[in-house]
């Protein structure tokens, strides 16, 4: 993987900090972006089920093609949570 040089000096830095090798420092960044992204999906996920219910069916047609074109395994999370 090519890392510009500027990145290569923070992460030797942001790995001495937290007494890591270099190795670690980036598979735990990777793990926190990891996180991150599931933790914004799943907070997206939340937002459109309790707003549902204010949508009209055009809306929630837009909603569903959107969800299905960026997140089809979302949409399944999403199909069984409007079940509920």
């Amino acid at each position: 993987m090519k890392v510009s040089k500027e990145n290569q000096e923070w992460i030797k830095q942001y790995a001495q900090i937290h007494q890591l090798t270099e190795e670690e420092a980036v598979n735990k960044l990777i793990g926190e972006v990891r996180d991150t992204q599931e933790t914004a999906r799943q907070n997206m996920q939340k937002e459109i089920i309790e707003r549902l219910p204010n949508l009209n069916f055009e809306q929630m047609r837009e909603v569903r093609q959107l969800i299905e074109r960026l997140y089809p395994t979302f949409f399944q999370v999403l199909s069984q949570a409007s079940k509920k």
